[in-house]
């Protein structure tokens, strides 16, 4: 089982947290308001980690939900996707989904305090990433939480000439706390 650091930012006057693991995609894995869980963690990080499950809050890059095949095409680019290789992960009918970057280890923290993360992936230095969405550029994500509010800002800066295009999200697992899932 994989050890990872974790960076767990405060709002002390609130109560609130929020816990991400730069290792493993950024992934956001705990939400708690005065140590109440408001994300689902289901079968936990390490699972995400290895298998891919859903948990916490994941981020979908470069592009969110599921793709109708395994081949894509920008403008004049044609890209096709194997599964399997450069991050690209299919659902039970061989959909590739939630894009490539679910728990990617690529993420270097720029800056961090007590209520604020900053942090990068270098996309166009990664020939496995660019395999499957070759557009070169920088993947930053600010996240801060002030206020009783998350926020997580996200830019995209193009490192070389072509531009690049747009499709990602986030998929907070959300859930009330002390209610089963089910219900």
């Amino acid at each position: 089982m994989a050890a990872f650091d974790v960076i767990t930012l405060g709002d002390p006057a609130s109560g609130l947290s929020a816990t991400f693991v730069p290792a493993a995609g950024m992934i956001g894995t705990s939400l708690s308001d005065d140590g109440v869980e408001l994300l689902g963690l289901r079968k936990g990080l390490q699972a995400y980690a290895e298998d891919h499950k859903t948990m916490g809050i994941p981020l979908l890059y470069p592009w969110a939900n599921r793709l109708s095949g395994n081949g894509y095409q920008v403008g004049d680019t044609a890209v096709v996707l194997v599964p399997g290789q450069g991050g690209v992960h299919t659902d039970e009918y061989g959909s590739p989904i939630h894009g490539t970057l679910a728990a990617d280890p690529g993420w270097r923290v720029i800056d961090q305090s007590a209520s604020e993360l900053i942090a990068e992936l270098d996309f166009g230095s990664r020939p496995d990433l660019l395999a499957g969405f070759p557009f070169p550029h920088l993947l930053g994500l600010a996240i801060r939480l002030a206020d009783r509010t998350l926020t997580i800002r996200t830019t995209v800066t193009p490192t070389g000439a072509a531009a690049v295009p747009l499709c990602f999200g986030f998929h907070p697992y959300l859930q009330l706390p002390g209610v089963p899932r089910e219900e």
